[in-house]
């Protein structure tokens, strides 16, 4: 018996170490190539004795120079990387510390209305293990599915289960809409289309712009504001897909767009190429309704530490959330434009 014990056990480290490796692998071939494309674009390399230095940092602060990579993203930014988290740090210690696996109801969308007591949402419905359900969670005779969600809306939006950056999501109207497409994609939430404010359809008028907030809990129930970004669609989707999408920070102060953009790889773009001018200048419309709204709703899942908000405001002003992303919600690309962004609660994330 306790010779089975020992082995299970020696099975259980070998899972969670390859698990780890192949993270971590993954996470810094993805930071190494963005730092090639920022280094492209400045013109400078970081050189060997600052990758030195850079490794006996993250050696001493975190424990590993595998947290390496993502600090000489940052450390591109010119502003050296003392505050500053690693992406894959934080995935990997300080998420399982700041959520556990209560920020996992996150990947389940038709819970937003069982979390959350606020109209903000746009959903409308949802199917659940063989049911359709309406809002209110009551099942709906599938002979009434498709009058029940078109009878205000001529488009919806269906998003899966633990679908992110854009994957795993759907788009009907009534021609196009039967029962059996949403059978087979599975469990998901019926959202209705939301017509958006007319300052975003000058970044793209088919797709709806998206506000990431990113909120933190803190000890004493108070909920910071730690970075956000606009993030539009340049292809031709009916919706922002994070692969063709293009990320401009905000000043989570003011709610004014930085003077740069950034491709999924991290490219530069200085100016939109549809309208031919620069980002800077532009403020994103109801600001303060957008935290406010991300703080109210924060503070009713304080157990879930750090939260990034997917909101945008709609035609009559309405500040809508399409998703909260409660279990990963990426903070690399904050570091870099907005960091340290973990300043201000250091205390209370680090072990």
């Amino acid at each position: 018996m306790l010779h089975r014990e020992r082995y299970l056990s020696y099975l259980i480290r070998l899972k969670n170490f390859l698990r780890s490796y192949l993270f971590n692998f993954r996470s810094n071939k993805q930071a190494l190539g963005i730092l090639k494309e920022l280094e492209h674009d400045s013109g400078r390399k970081l050189s060997t004795q600052e990758k030195k230095e850079i490794d006996r940092y993250a050696q001493k602060k975190f424990g590993h120079k595998k947290y390496a990579p993502w600090l000489y993203v940052y450390s591109q930014a010119g502003r050296g990387v003392e505050g500053y988290i690693p992406e894959n740090y934080y995935f990997e210690v300080l998420l399982p510390k700041l959520k556990g696996f209560y920020g996992q109801a996150a990947r389940y969308k038709p819970l937003n209305k069982k979390f959350f007591r606020s109209d903000a949402f746009p959903d409308i419905g949802s199917y659940i293990n063989g049911l359709f359900l309406n809002s209110e969670f009551s099942i709906i005779p599938l002979e009434e599915i498709q009058d029940y969600l078109f009878s205000h809306h001529d488009k919806i939006i269906f998003k899966i289960d633990k679908s992110c950056q854009g994957k795993g999501i759907y788009v009907f109207d009534k021609k196009n809409f039967t029962i059996d497409k949403i059978i087979k994609l599975g469990n998901g939430v019926f959202q209705y289309f939301i017509e958006q404010h007319d300052f975003f359809n000058q970044f793209h008028g088919q797709s709806v712009g998206t506000i990431r907030v990113t909120t933190f809990c803190k000890k004493n129930g108070d909920i910071e504001i730690l970075a956000g970004f606009f993030k539009f669609n340049y292809g031709k989707l009916d919706y922002v897909r994070s692969a063709d999408a293009v990320y401009v920070p905000v000043d989570i102060n003011s709610g004014a767009l930085g003077s740069t953009g950034y491709f999924i790889n991290w490219q530069k773009i200085e100016k939109h190429f549809g309208i031919g001018i620069s980002f800077q200048g532009f403020i994103i419309p109801e600001w303060d309704k957008l935290v406010q709204t991300a703080k109210t709703l924060h503070q009713q899942v304080p157990f879930v530490r750090c939260i990034g908000w997917d909101m945008t405001v709609d035609k009559n002003n309405k500040v809508q959330v399409m998703e909260w992303n409660g279990y990963y919600n990426g903070i690399g690309f904050h570091e870099f434009t907005s960091g340290p962004i973990f300043e201000k609660v250091a205390d209370e994330i680090m072990p």
